[in-house]
């Protein structure tokens, strides 16, 4: 029970009282929030600048890699790329890399024609579906595209690994029935020398993977029917 007209005096001398206390706690307060925070900055700056350079170390240890073409890194890509690679045809690589002659050598077990779709649909004027039977040559002369195409995609797929590969050889085989013996062999049927200068002028969008080869040192006997005979590869 404090009179009005005293209120206004004893506010006054609470505020002087205590002003200068409060005010330094809060400075205070205020200091402590402050470096907790910069020192949470420092924190995440270092391990963000620890992040950006171990990535800059990594991708400039990759470019010297792909620079400099050691065999290790190369068989390394190639494992990893051959890990990844998914194609609708079945296919396996065995592979030698010649740091000397910086030259790829492939050998390539090919997908059998058995693996190639039998039939084939159209479309009807009435719009139904029409399933036929794929005749021998369309069967032939799609297996040779296919596997034609499989020898150019892997030869641009490691060609990209690094620049210091200038020449893959793919040697492309099949298992077959040797009518002599009776037994099914690995017999060869293409073996393509790529060369890079050559490979990179090539417009993929519109060649056809079996005329594609004459770019190319190759031996390859394939009939005006898409029958490949067997060949002796480098």
């Amino acid at each position: 029970s404090i009179f009005f007209w005293k209120n206004n005096g004893l506010r006054n001398a609470f505020i002087s009282e205590n002003l200068e206390n409060r005010f330094q706690r809060k400075v205070e307060e205020w200091k402590i929030k402050r470096d907790e925070f910069i020192e949470n900055e420092n924190v995440i700056k270092a391990a963000k600048d620890k992040e950006y350079y171990d990535s800059y170390i990594a991708e400039k240890n990759e470019f010297d890699s792909i620079l400099k073409g050691d065999t290790d890194y190369i068989n390394e890509r190639i494992e990893i790329i051959l890990s990844e690679i998914s194609l609708p045809a079945e296919f396996s690589v065995n592979y030698e890399y010649n740091l000397d002659i910086k030259q790829l050598k492939i050998d390539l077990d090919l997908p059998e024609i058995e693996d190639i779709p039998q039939e084939k649909a159209n479309i009807l004027s009435s719009g139904k579906i029409s399933i036929k039977q794929k005749t021998q040559k369309e069967l032939k002369q799609e297996y040779a595209q296919c596997v034609s195409g499989i020898a150019l995609y892997l030869g641009g797929t490691f060609f990209n690994i690094s620049t210091t590969i200038a020449e893959i050889i793919i040697s492309g085989f099949t298992q077959r029935l040797n009518k002599a013996t009776g037994n099914i062999e690995e017999q060869y049927i293409y073996s393509i020398k790529l060369t890079r200068d050559k490979f990179s002028g090539l417009k993929f969008e519109r060649i056809d993977p079996v005329e594609a080869f004459s770019n190319f040192e190759n031996i390859r006997s394939l009939s005006a029917n898409y029958d490949f005979k067997i060949i002796v590869p480098w």
